[in-house]
């Protein structure tokens, strides 16, 4: 799996520990999960008031939205992951009580999508609609097979949608929620429990650019 857990569950320990007016910078000449997964962590605390800087060298590919308002992002996007966007903003606003969300976005010969909100978890969400689980990973397994958390019988297609459409692709997909995990590429399909806790839910996605021809809907009709 392209993440290595242990540096992140290291992180977290030390942003539970924040210095004061200390500066955090980020270097995404080469992307990876984990910085931009920190990246959110912290400039959703420094968001929340917390006495930090954090700067990037991709201020053009990054937005803090409210999720309830109209915004654009700063370069354009493929329809393929427009729909991404769009079923990944609805997760937040029906399902995480917080209505603030931050957005990465970047397209070249890859495109990469990436949205995090620091709400409540995937299997918190469950427990008020009354679907228990033993283990986080339970929960992550039931969203992305299509189970949705607005009711015990409803079906929600978004994350099974984005993921079908992401194997087509070729391309990756990494969801981190409270104390659970899935990660997917074309060649490894990884879930499992954390031994820490991830605030909120995190979703990125990258994939070659779709060409424009690609016809996302194609994969979705029979769901």
């Amino acid at each position: 799996m392209k993440i290595n857990l242990g540096v992140l569950q290291e992180f977290i320990k030390e942003a539970n520990q924040l210095q004061r007016n200390k500066e955090y910078s980020f270097n995404f000449d080469e992307f990876s999960f984990e910085n931009l997964l920190k990246f959110f962590y912290l400039y959703h605390l420094q968001d929340n008031g917390y006495l930090i800087k954090v700067t990037a060298n991709f201020d053009k590919n990054f937005i803090a939205a409210d999720v309830n308002n109209p915004f654009d992002l700063k370069e354009k996007i493929s329809q393929t992951f427009a729909y991404f966007l769009g079923e990944l903003l609805d997760n937040v606003k029906e399902h995480s009580h917080t209505n603030r969300a931050y957005i990465f976005h970047n397209i070249n010969d890859n495109e990469i999508l990436g949205v995090f909100d620091a709400g409540i978890s995937i299997q918190i969400r469950y427990k008020e609609v009354g679907i228990q689980f033993k283990e986080p990973k339970e929960a992550i397994k039931m969203a992305i097979s299509g189970i949705s958390a607005k009711t015990k019988e409803e079906r929600g297609y978004g994350l099974s949608s984005i993921i079908k459409i992401t194997q087509a692709l070729n391309g990756e997909f990494l969801l981190i929620s409270g104390e659970g995990i899935f990660y997917l590429n074309n060649n490894e399909n990884f879930i499992d429990n954390l031994s820490f806790f991830w605030p909120g839910t995190s979703v990125i996605i990258k994939s070659i650019k779709p060409k424009e021809n690609f016809n996302f809907l194609e994969f979705i009709k029979w769901l």
